[in-house]
């Protein structure tokens, strides 16, 4: 999701059981061009996906309404220097006013691990990266373009599909350019091609 996504997505859009995501306009989730966005949550790492579970059982422990933010704003004044916080009782019910707040806590954090600061879209393109790796069809690669609200495949390739020097060559060194034999199966198809092209 982008960064203005985030800060506006409702705990309601979320559905914790099929981990399903509906990005909605009309239910307050602030999308680019005020485009629905459905997709899933891309589980690449499984104690992520418990942390955001925790998160979102406390939240409803807690009484969060569906309407409440998935990541509300917390009060940072509390604790002068610590942007991160631990417990529901930390935050409000209402969203973030802006983008700005999430890249200090993601400058804040990056500091603190000793680690270079990268912003909200580098881990979106990385999410992009990540998924595509996954994708074996077409028609997987138009979803995981549509999960990130592109309406063209070409626009998750042109915007977030180059990779750096040393994973281009890993992806070309990971191919094989020979010919394979045709299986039983391929033989049949073409046939049926045939039988279909000659009708």
């Amino acid at each position: 999701m982008r960064d203005e996504a985030i800060i506006s997505f409702p705990l309601g859009g979320l559905n914790v059981k099929e981990l399903v995501i509906k990005q909605d306009p009309q239910k307050g989730c602030k999308t680019k061009f005020s485009k629905r966005i459905p997709g899933i949550v891309l589980n690449f790492d499984d104690t992520l996906l418990q942390y955001i579970l925790e998160w979102v059982d406390l939240l409803i422990k807690k009484g969060w309404g569906l309407t409440n933010p998935l990541f509300p704003k917390s009060e940072r004044g509390r604790k002068p220097g610590d942007l991160f916080y631990c417990t529901a009782t930390d935050v409000e019910r209402k969203p973030w006013k802006d983008t700005e707040s999430i890249r200090d806590i993601f400058m804040e954090r990056s500091k603190a691990a000793k680690l270079p600061y990268f912003p909200p879209k580098a881990f979106r393109s990385s999410a992009v990266l990540l998924a595509l790796d996954f994708a074996k069809t077409g028609k997987e690669i138009k979803a995981i373009s549509q999960c990130f609200g592109h309406e063209f495949v070409a626009t998750t390739l042109a915007c977030y599909g180059n990779q750096t020097e040393d994973n281009l060559i890993k992806t070309l060194k990971g191919m094989s350019f020979q010919r394979k034999e045709p299986t039983d199966k391929d033989k049949k198809l073409e046939q049926i091609a045939k039988i279909l092209l000659d009708e």
